[in-house]
């Protein structure tokens, strides 16, 4: 009777803790997929054709991703931009499935977080070695540049490039992860600490408020509201027409202008985009600038909503506002490249409509710095909780 103990409701319920290096690996290698899967899988010489007929006979370079070939299931089940949406998903929810590992949790949620994570993998690995396949083996491919799809049909060699070998390293390391943390689920060692160290204590309320507020103005300012606008009046009405621009859109443009800085493989009209006159813009080169339509915003809005979710169910803890603390760095970090992107936009000559009409900056921007000040104001409330509990605890 007594060897039956570890299945008792107390060791369910006890707190768990993964070791360091299943968490250090889950985390490791789901970052670096997601910068690997963006980097160039292969280099292609190709020439452009359409139905058979070729447009040009010169040949090009194309550094191709997964992203920018549209896998041939998903794009004729979905389309491109589902296509790339569910790339982008794969590409990034591995990072805040790894963070949940760090958190002290009970026996059920030790084996949510487990099949969270290896799910994600499972589905990652075969989108990966499809797209890899595709990739090598196809001599005709279309690739999807904003929307646009051009045909191109191989005409030369083909090189791997750093991305795919990154993207093979980075799958075996999360494997070893998730190895790590299955087996450490299945040990169950529970922690050693008092329960009641890990109970919400009062002063956190403030802090887990203010985050919370944060967090949602943050997603109304960078997710929702425009961050530039063309030929809007002063205060936008019924029947304005008028062009915003996005977040997402204008860190797109700004990726692209720093990609073009190493060299080009083919342009295409970017100007189009945006409704104006176009001009030409290298696409295809060093990192795919399509990361910036969603796969950011989709790892700041599921890591958000993971840590609001957070603050309120599990209660202040050292690993939570450790990586409150680095959404925070983060989401600034990119909320600033959308701002650069919005400043090269608007200072753009060749982006104006016409004379007198250009893009300015909208509500956007302060809107989302403002969020992010509520948001550190939280974190910091959230870590004085923590560490005033800390010296509470000690001293008593």
């Amino acid at each position: 009777m007594s060897s039956e103990s570890g299945d008792t409701p107390a060791s369910s319920t006890a707190s768990i803790t993964f070791p360091l290096a299943a968490r250090l690996l889950a985390v490791g290698g789901a970052a670096l997929f997601a910068v690997a899967a963006w980097l160039p899988w292969v280099i292609v010489t190709a020439t452009s054709f359409v139905e058979g007929n070729i447009l040009n006979t010169d040949s090009v370079r194309l550094l191709l991703t997964p992203a920018s070939i549209s896998v041939p299931f998903l794009n004729s089940t979905i389309g491109p931009q589902g296509a790339l949406f569910v790339w982008s998903v794969l590409t990034v929810l591995g990072i805040p499935l790894a963070a949940l590992a760090w958190m002290r949790v009970s026996r059920p949620i030790t084996w949510l977080i487990v099949c969270g994570y290896g799910l994600w993998l499972m589905v990652t690995l075969i989108f990966s070695i499809i797209s890899a396949q595709y990739l090598l083996l196809s001599n005709r491919f279309s690739v999807q540049v904003q929307g646009h799809p051009i045909r191109f049909a191989r005409t030369g060699g083909l090189d791997p490039q750093i991305g795919l070998w990154l993207s093979m390293i980075a799958l075996v390391i999360c494997l070893v992860g998730l190895w790590l943390l299955i087996s450490a689920a299945r040990r169950v060692a529970p922690s050693t600490e008092a329960s009641g160290a890990t109970v919400r204590p009062v002063a956190q309320t403030p802090g887990a408020g203010t985050l919370t507020f944060g967090l949602v103005l943050w997603a109304i300012g960078f997710l929702w509201l425009a961050w530039a606008s063309l030929g809007c009046p002063e205060f936008v009405l019924v029947s304005a027409t008028c062009q915003g621009l996005s977040s997402d859109s204008a860190m797109t443009y700004v990726i692209s202008r720093f990609a073009s800085q190493f060299g080009s493989q083919f342009v295409f009209q970017f100007g189009s985009a945006f409704g104006v006159n176009p001009q030409p813009v290298s696409a295809l080169i060093a990192i795919d600038p399509q990361v910036g339509e969603y796969a950011i915003s989709i790892l700041l809005t599921v890591g958000a909503l993971f840590i609001g979710v957070g603050v309120w169910r599990r209660g202040v803890s050292a690993a939570l506002c450790s990586w409150a603390t680095a959404w925070l760095v983060a989401a600034a970090a990119f909320a600033a490249l959308a701002w650069y992107g919005i400043s090269l936009v608007v200072n753009d000559p060749f982006l104006q409509d016409a004379p007198g009409v250009s893009w300015r900056g909208e509500s956007g921007i302060l809107f989302t710095a403002g969020a992010l000040l509520v948001c550190l104001v939280g974190i910091g409330l959230l870590w004085f909780a923590l560490l005033f509990h800390r010296t509470q605890t000690s001293g008593v």
